[in-house]
Protein backbone atom coordinates (compact mmCIF):
# COMPACT_ATOMS: atom_id res chain seq x y z
CA UNK A 1 0.00 0.00 0.00
CA UNK A 2 1.27 3.41 -0.85
CA UNK A 3 0.01 7.00 -0.51
CA UNK A 4 -0.01 9.24 -3.55
CA UNK A 5 -0.35 12.99 -3.02
CA UNK A 6 -2.48 14.93 -5.47
CA UNK A 7 -2.97 18.67 -5.71
CA UNK A 8 -5.92 18.72 -3.31
CA UNK A 9 -5.77 15.68 -1.02
CA UNK A 10 -3.84 12.53 -0.48
CA UNK A 11 -5.09 9.44 -2.26
CA UNK A 12 -4.59 5.97 -0.82
CA UNK A 13 -3.49 3.45 -3.43
CA UNK A 14 -3.25 -0.26 -2.94
CA UNK A 15 -0.77 -2.41 -4.83
CA UNK A 16 -2.85 -5.10 -6.44
CA UNK A 17 0.08 -7.11 -7.89
CA UNK A 18 0.40 -10.49 -6.22
CA UNK A 19 3.50 -11.01 -4.19
CA UNK A 20 5.42 -14.23 -4.46
CA UNK A 21 6.80 -15.55 -1.26
CA UNK A 22 10.40 -16.56 -1.73
CA UNK A 23 11.46 -19.59 0.20
CA UNK A 24 14.86 -19.09 1.58
CA UNK A 25 16.87 -22.22 1.05
CA UNK A 26 19.51 -22.82 3.64
CA UNK A 27 22.34 -24.86 2.25
CA UNK A 28 22.86 -28.12 3.98
CA UNK A 29 26.10 -28.60 5.82
CA UNK A 30 28.60 -30.65 3.91
CA UNK A 31 31.73 -31.70 5.75
CA UNK A 32 35.04 -30.96 3.97
CA UNK A 33 36.70 -34.01 2.48
CA UNK A 34 39.92 -34.96 4.05
CA UNK A 35 42.90 -34.35 1.79
CA UNK A 36 46.10 -36.34 1.81
CA UNK A 37 49.18 -34.25 1.37
CA UNK A 38 52.37 -35.89 -0.01
CA UNK A 39 55.29 -35.49 2.21
CA UNK A 40 58.06 -33.39 0.62
CA UNK A 41 61.50 -34.85 1.19
CA UNK A 42 63.89 -32.56 2.89
CA UNK A 43 66.63 -31.05 0.70
CA UNK A 44 69.87 -32.94 0.89
CA UNK A 45 72.92 -30.92 1.68
CA UNK A 46 75.64 -30.73 -1.02
CA UNK A 47 79.18 -30.70 0.17
CA UNK A 48 81.63 -28.10 -1.17
CA UNK A 49 83.65 -30.85 -2.84
CA UNK A 50 80.61 -32.10 -4.78
CA UNK A 51 79.69 -28.53 -5.74
CA UNK A 52 83.21 -27.94 -7.01
CA UNK A 53 83.13 -31.23 -8.94
CA UNK A 54 79.85 -30.27 -10.65
CA UNK A 55 81.27 -26.86 -11.53
CA UNK A 56 84.34 -28.44 -13.09
CA UNK A 57 82.15 -30.87 -15.03
CA UNK A 58 80.09 -27.98 -16.44
CA UNK A 59 83.25 -26.14 -17.40
CA UNK A 60 84.60 -29.27 -19.08
CA UNK A 61 81.39 -29.76 -21.09
CA UNK A 62 81.36 -26.10 -22.14
CA UNK A 63 85.01 -26.29 -23.19
CA UNK A 64 84.31 -29.48 -25.14
CA UNK A 65 81.34 -27.83 -26.87
CA UNK A 66 83.42 -24.78 -27.81
CA UNK A 67 86.17 -27.05 -29.09
CA UNK A 68 83.71 -28.94 -31.30
CA UNK A 69 82.28 -25.67 -32.63
CA UNK A 70 85.77 -24.40 -33.41
CA UNK A 71 86.60 -27.67 -35.16
CA UNK A 72 83.42 -27.47 -37.26
CA UNK A 73 84.21 -23.87 -38.15
CA UNK A 74 87.74 -24.79 -39.24
CA UNK A 75 86.46 -27.67 -41.36
CA UNK A 76 83.97 -25.37 -43.10
CA UNK A 77 86.68 -22.79 -43.72
CA UNK A 78 89.03 -25.47 -45.05
CA UNK A 79 86.33 -26.75 -47.38
CA UNK A 80 85.60 -23.23 -48.61
CA UNK A 81 89.27 -22.55 -49.29
CA UNK A 82 89.61 -25.88 -51.11
CA UNK A 83 86.66 -25.07 -53.36
CA UNK A 84 87.99 -21.57 -53.96
CA UNK A 85 91.44 -22.90 -54.90
CA UNK A 86 89.88 -25.48 -57.21
CA UNK A 87 87.80 -22.76 -58.87
CA UNK A 88 90.85 -20.53 -59.37
CA UNK A 89 92.84 -23.46 -60.75
CA UNK A 90 90.07 -24.25 -63.21
CA UNK A 91 89.93 -20.60 -64.28
CA UNK A 92 93.71 -20.51 -64.80
CA UNK A 93 93.56 -23.68 -66.87
CA UNK A 94 90.72 -22.24 -68.92
CA UNK A 95 92.66 -19.04 -69.57
CA UNK A 96 95.76 -21.03 -70.50
CA UNK A 97 93.68 -23.11 -72.89
CA UNK A 98 92.25 -19.96 -74.46
CA UNK A 99 95.75 -18.54 -74.91
CA UNK A 100 96.92 -21.73 -76.59
CA UNK A 101 93.92 -21.68 -78.91
CA UNK A 102 94.57 -18.02 -79.66
CA UNK A 103 98.15 -18.87 -80.64
CA UNK A 104 96.82 -21.43 -83.10
CA UNK A 105 94.69 -18.81 -84.81
CA UNK A 106 96.24 -18.17 -88.24
CA UNK A 107 97.07 -14.65 -89.29
CA UNK A 108 95.26 -12.98 -92.13
CA UNK A 109 96.20 -13.77 -95.70
CA UNK A 110 98.83 -11.54 -97.26
CA UNK A 111 97.80 -9.68 -100.39
CA UNK A 112 99.96 -9.59 -103.55
CA UNK A 113 100.95 -6.00 -102.73
CA UNK A 114 102.18 -7.04 -99.27
CA UNK A 115 104.23 -9.85 -100.80
CA UNK A 116 105.74 -7.30 -103.18
CA UNK A 117 106.56 -4.92 -100.32
CA UNK A 118 108.09 -7.77 -98.32
CA UNK A 119 110.22 -8.75 -101.30
CA UNK A 120 111.31 -5.29 -102.49
CA UNK A 121 111.68 -3.43 -99.18
CA UNK A 122 115.40 -4.27 -98.65
CA UNK A 123 116.18 -3.14 -102.21
CA UNK A 124 114.37 0.20 -101.86
CA UNK A 125 115.86 0.71 -98.40
CA UNK A 126 119.37 0.32 -99.84
CA UNK A 127 118.59 2.74 -102.67
CA UNK A 128 117.07 5.37 -100.33
CA UNK A 129 118.92 5.08 -97.00
CA UNK A 130 117.89 8.55 -95.80
CA UNK A 131 114.19 8.14 -96.62
CA UNK A 132 111.62 7.94 -93.86
CA UNK A 133 109.37 4.93 -93.48
CA UNK A 134 106.36 6.82 -94.82
CA UNK A 135 108.31 8.09 -97.82
CA UNK A 136 109.78 4.66 -98.47
CA UNK A 137 106.36 2.99 -98.37
CA UNK A 138 104.97 5.61 -100.75
CA UNK A 139 107.80 4.88 -103.20
CA UNK A 140 107.18 1.11 -103.02
CA UNK A 141 103.42 1.56 -103.51
CA UNK A 142 104.00 3.76 -106.54
CA UNK A 143 106.32 1.10 -107.93
CA UNK A 144 103.65 -1.56 -107.36
CA UNK A 145 101.03 0.46 -109.20
CA UNK A 146 103.33 0.84 -112.18
CA UNK A 147 103.73 -2.94 -112.60
CA UNK A 148 101.84 -4.79 -115.31
CA UNK A 149 99.52 -7.71 -114.61
CA UNK A 150 102.16 -10.12 -115.88
CA UNK A 151 104.73 -8.67 -113.45
CA UNK A 152 102.21 -8.91 -110.60
CA UNK A 153 101.31 -12.52 -111.38
CA UNK A 154 104.06 -14.18 -109.23
CA UNK A 155 102.92 -12.22 -106.21
CA UNK A 156 99.28 -13.08 -106.93
CA UNK A 157 100.21 -16.77 -106.96
CA UNK A 158 102.05 -16.40 -103.66
CA UNK A 159 98.99 -14.74 -102.16
CA UNK A 160 96.70 -17.50 -103.43
CA UNK A 161 98.97 -20.19 -102.00
CA UNK A 162 99.14 -18.40 -98.68
CA UNK A 163 95.34 -18.13 -98.63
CA UNK A 164 94.92 -21.88 -99.13
CA UNK A 165 97.41 -22.70 -96.38
CA UNK A 166 95.81 -20.25 -93.97
CA UNK A 167 92.37 -21.65 -94.73
CA UNK A 168 93.50 -25.15 -93.73
CA UNK A 169 94.94 -23.79 -90.48
CA UNK A 170 91.79 -21.76 -89.88
CA UNK A 171 89.57 -24.82 -90.30
CA UNK A 172 91.75 -26.72 -87.83
CA UNK A 173 91.62 -23.81 -85.41
CA UNK A 174 87.83 -23.57 -85.60
CA UNK A 175 87.56 -27.11 -84.22
CA UNK A 176 89.11 -25.96 -80.94
CA UNK A 177 87.01 -22.84 -80.63
CA UNK A 178 83.74 -23.10 -78.70
CA UNK A 179 81.49 -20.08 -78.74
CA UNK A 180 80.20 -19.09 -75.34
CA UNK A 181 76.43 -19.49 -75.22
CA UNK A 182 74.47 -17.84 -72.42
CA UNK A 183 70.80 -17.61 -71.50
CA UNK A 184 70.79 -14.05 -72.86
CA UNK A 185 72.17 -15.23 -76.23
CA UNK A 186 69.52 -17.95 -76.53
CA UNK A 187 66.79 -15.44 -75.67
CA UNK A 188 68.01 -13.05 -78.39
CA UNK A 189 68.12 -15.82 -81.00
CA UNK A 190 64.51 -16.71 -80.29
CA UNK A 191 62.98 -13.26 -79.91
CA UNK A 192 64.87 -10.99 -82.30
CA UNK A 193 62.89 -12.16 -85.33
CA UNK A 194 59.62 -11.23 -83.60
CA UNK A 195 60.53 -7.53 -83.68
CA UNK A 196 59.94 -5.21 -86.61
CA UNK A 197 62.52 -5.52 -89.37
CA UNK A 198 62.85 -1.75 -89.80
CA UNK A 199 63.60 -1.24 -86.09
CA UNK A 200 67.16 -0.01 -85.43
CA UNK A 201 69.52 -2.59 -83.97
CA UNK A 202 70.20 -0.56 -80.81
CA UNK A 203 66.47 -0.25 -80.16
CA UNK A 204 66.02 -3.99 -80.69
CA UNK A 205 68.71 -4.75 -78.11
CA UNK A 206 67.15 -2.32 -75.64
CA UNK A 207 63.70 -3.87 -76.08
CA UNK A 208 65.02 -7.41 -75.72
CA UNK A 209 67.00 -6.43 -72.65
CA UNK A 210 63.86 -5.11 -70.94
CA UNK A 211 61.94 -8.26 -71.88
CA UNK A 212 64.71 -10.49 -70.55
CA UNK A 213 64.81 -8.63 -67.22
CA UNK A 214 61.03 -9.02 -66.86
CA UNK A 215 61.22 -12.81 -67.24
CA UNK A 216 60.31 -14.94 -64.23
CA UNK A 217 62.73 -17.22 -62.43
CA UNK A 218 61.30 -20.36 -64.05
CA UNK A 219 61.63 -18.96 -67.58
CA UNK A 220 65.22 -17.87 -66.96
CA UNK A 221 65.97 -21.28 -65.46
CA UNK A 222 64.69 -22.99 -68.62
CA UNK A 223 67.16 -20.99 -70.71
CA UNK A 224 69.97 -21.77 -68.27
CA UNK A 225 69.17 -25.49 -68.44
CA UNK A 226 69.52 -25.34 -72.20
CA UNK A 227 72.89 -23.60 -71.80
CA UNK A 228 74.07 -26.38 -69.48
CA UNK A 229 72.98 -29.01 -71.99
CA UNK A 230 74.89 -27.18 -74.73
CA UNK A 231 78.04 -27.12 -72.57
CA UNK A 232 77.80 -30.87 -71.94
CA UNK A 233 77.55 -31.55 -75.66
CA UNK A 234 80.53 -29.37 -76.55
CA UNK A 235 82.79 -30.72 -73.80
Amino acid sequence: MMIRYSLFRPVLMVNTRPTIALRSSIPSFQPMALRSFATVPSATKVSPAEREAKKKERERLNAQKLKEQEKTKKEKEKKRLTLERAKKTAERQERAKEREIKKLKPKRTLTPRLFYIKSEYPKFKAEHPDATLAGLMKTINDSWKSLTDQQKQPFVELSQKDKEEKQIKRDEWQKHVTKKVTAWVLFIREKINDLAKDMPFAEKMSTLSKQFKELGQEEKKSYQDRVDQHKKKTE
